[in-house]
C-alpha cells in the first residue's frame, strides 16, 4: 500500500463527520487521488482546535536529495525514519477517506480492487504532516500515510495496508507530537477493526490517475464466471 485513495464525499459531509469548524477550499468528490495531489488533512493546531487543512501527499526529505519522494511510511519503524523530516518536529494527522485501491498479481498482470467500509461510511487513515523538507519555495504542509501488516480482506491483495484509526482514538492520535503517538497507538490499538472492511475488484481504468468518477469504484464482475467477485471477512 498505497498509491491511490479515493474520498467519495463532499467537504461537508467530512466536517460533519469529523465535529471540524473550518474546511479548507478543496473540490471533493475526488475518486482517484494519487501521490502529489493535495487532499483535506486533519490535525491538533492547539489544545483544542482540530482543523481541516489542504496538504499534498509525498515527503520529500531535507538530508538527501538521493530519497525519492516518500508518500507511505511502515508504522512500526517509525522511530527510525522519523529523522527524514526537516527539523521543526512532525504532527500526527488523519486523512479522511472513503477507500483505498490496491493490485493483485493475477499471472502476468495486476488487477486492481477497491478496499472501503462496508457501511459505506468514511473512515481515517493514520499519517504525519510536516513542511516540505527540500524545497524552499513551497509553504504548504506535506503528508505520508503510515503502514502496517495487511489483515484480511487486505491480505490476499497485498501484505500492507493503511493505518486506520478507530473512531474512539482520532483525537487521542491527533493529540501526540512525532513518533509517540503514531508509534505506541499502533503497536497496541491500531489498525481499527479489519472485519468492518469490505475488498472488491473494479475496473482497470482506476490504473490512470487522469481518470476518475464514480465509475471506478463501481464493481466489475468476474469474466469467467459472470459473478462479482468479493472478499471480505
Amino acid at each position: 500500500m498505497c498509491g491511490r485513495f479515493c474520498i467519495a464525499a463532499t467537504i461537508g459531509e467530512i466536517q460533519e463527520r469529523f465535529f471540524l469548524s473550518s474546511i479548507p477550499e478543496v473540490t471533493l468528490p475526488a475518486y482517484n487521488i494519487s501521490i502529489l495531489q493535495s487532499t483535506p488533512v486533519i490535525i491538533k493546531k492547539e489544545e483544542t482546535e482540530i482543523s481541516l487543512i489542504s496538504a499534498t501527499w509525498g515527503y520529500h526529505p531535507k538530508k538527501s536529495r538521493n530519497i525519492p519522494t516518500i508518500h507511505n511510511l511502515r508504522a512500526e519503524n517509525l522511530k527510525k525514519t522519523i529523522n527524514l523530516f526537516s527539523e521543526e518536529e512532525p504532527l500526527p494527522c488523519l486523512i479522511p477517506a472513503s477507500g483505498f485501491f490496491e493490485w493483485k498479481q493475477v499471472q502476468n498482470r495486476k488487477v486492481p480492487y477497491y478496499i472501503t467500509r462496508k457501511d459505506g461510511d468514511l473512515f481515517a487513515m493514520a499519517g504525519i504532516v510536516a513542511q516540505d523538507g527540500n524545497d524552499k519555495n513551497r509553504t504548504g504542509l506535506c503528508y505520508v500515510i503510515l503502514t502496517c501488516p495487511a489483515e484480511e480482506p487486505v491480505r490476499s491483495i497485498h501484505d500492507r495496508m493503511p493505518v486506520i484509526v478507530s473512531r474512539q482514538l482520532e483525537i487521542p492520535f491527533l493529540s501526540g507530537r512525532g513518533t509517540k503517538t503514531c508509534s505506541q497507538i499502533h503497536l497496541s490499538h491500531l489498525p481499527a477493526d479489519p472485519s468492518s472492511l469490505i475488498a472488491y475488484r473494479v475496473s482497470p481504468a482506476v490504473n490512470n490517475p487522469k481518470n476518475t468518477g464514480p465509475s471506478l469504484i463501481a464493481p466489475v464482475t468476474d469474466h469467467g464466471s459472470g459473478k462479482q467477485q468479493t472478499l471480505q471477512l
